[in-house]
């Protein structure tokens, strides 16, 4: 025996795989930063965001001198409408730190009486972190305007800085060209999902006439990926027969912005009509739609993308959100399919909602 004991593979800590990594750096050269992801997720079961690790190369002109701390600090910035509408002071965004962190001169640590210390690569400091995020932080969601737009991006938005100071009290960020800025993105995983499919039943009963109308609509599945098509089932039962003068069935995205009271819009993305289908006793059939991108008279919650790709692609829409605790900072988008149909007899139009889940990745049970 040599007095150290191997591991058991219980008690070894299973590193993520690295295929890249992202770097950028500051432009005075002084301090570089590389992360081994952008994109953190949030957890669906216990809502906790993955914390944020990389790696900081602090040069030989900062560390030289003994005044200067390096210092890492993540911002959540939420805009609410369009720089080029502000005027006379008048801002639409808000920001808020969620992590701040020294990270030099670090506290040494000690584990196993083994002491850690950054290591030292071409006269740089090497400085590995980590900073925990926490929980009940929202996704990061883009709400693209109907007009064109070209300014800062509208929605939620995580950056990473990495600035110098000299002074711990001082929190002003110093100038541009020391600094580093890097956009992350956060994301929501789903939890397993219990597939039940969403019904919905509409029944109207004239006892005078001896009148009965229902309607019913089925979706398929409650959960849908990006891109994948809806099957509504839409089934009547008329006596005496009816004629049937308009179905409409149409996918509505809810979208509300908690930071302001009149923040909630819905935009329709997919629509089927059918005109004049005659008198009818009994009606059954099924409509296919699929969720895309459709600009109309609201803005529209779409994917804000990590990683490059391609322009089609860059237009799909924002996945459902399922964070339940509040914030001012939340956008919470939401789907469901309205159908509506226009029969002779009935004086108002016949309307129902089925609501599902859009996701790009889920686990269905």
């Amino acid at each position: 025996m040599n007095g150290k004991e191997a591991k058991s593979p219980q008690h070894r800590q299973e590193r993520p795989k690295v295929s890249r990594l992202y770097k950028k750096s500051s432009n005075d050269g002084r301090l570089t930063i590389f992360l081994p992801r952008r994109e953190l997720c949030i957890d669906g079961v216990t809502g906790r965001v993955a914390d944020l690790e990389g790696v900081v190369l602090v040069s030989h002109a900062l560390t030289e001198d003994p005044d200067v701390k390096v210092n890492i600090q993540i911002t959540l910035e939420l805009r609410y409408g369009r720089d080029d509408e502000e005027l006379m002071g008048l801002q639409f965004s808000n920001e808020m730190i969620i992590a701040n962190q020294q990270i030099y001169p670090c506290v040494v640590k000690q584990e196993g009486g083994v002491i850690k210390q950054p290591c030292e690569m071409h006269g740089c400091k090497a400085i590995p972190f980590r900073l925990e995020l926490g929980s009940s932080l929202p996704p990061t969601i883009r709400l693209k305007p109907t007009r064109m737009y070209k300014g800062s991006p509208i929605g939620t938005t995580y950056t990473v800085t990495v600035y110098p100071s000299e002074n711990p009290a001082d929190n002003h960020l110093p100038n541009k060209s020391s600094m580093i800025n890097m956009v992350i993105w956060v994301s929501e995983s789903f939890p397993e999902i219990v597939d039940v499919k969403p019904i919905a039943v509409l029944h109207k009963i004239n006892k005078v006439f001896n009148g009965e109308v229902k309607v019913q609509a089925v979706l398929d599945k409650s959960v849908y990926e990006n891109g994948e098509p809806l099957s509504v089932h839409i089934s009547m039962e008329l006596r005496p027969p009816r004629k049937i003068k308009y179905i409409g069935v149409s996918v509505i995205q809810a979208v509300d912005v908690a930071m302001f009271a009149s923040g909630f819009f819905k935009n329709e993305v997919a629509l089927r009509e059918e005109l004049d289908l005659g008198l009818q006793t009994g009606f059954s059939k099924v409509y296919k739609l699929v969720p895309q991108y459709r600009a109309g008279k609201h803005w529209v919650a779409i994917k804000d993308w990590g990683t490059i790709v391609s322009k089609d692609d860059s237009q799909q829409l924002a996945a459902s959100v399922l964070v339940q605790e509040r914030s001012l900072f939340i956008i919470r988008i939401m789907y469901f399919v309205q159908v509506r149909v226009r029969i002779s007899g009935v004086r108002k139009v016949l309307e129902m909602k089925l609501p599902f889940l859009l996701s790009p990745k889920t686990s269905v049970v």
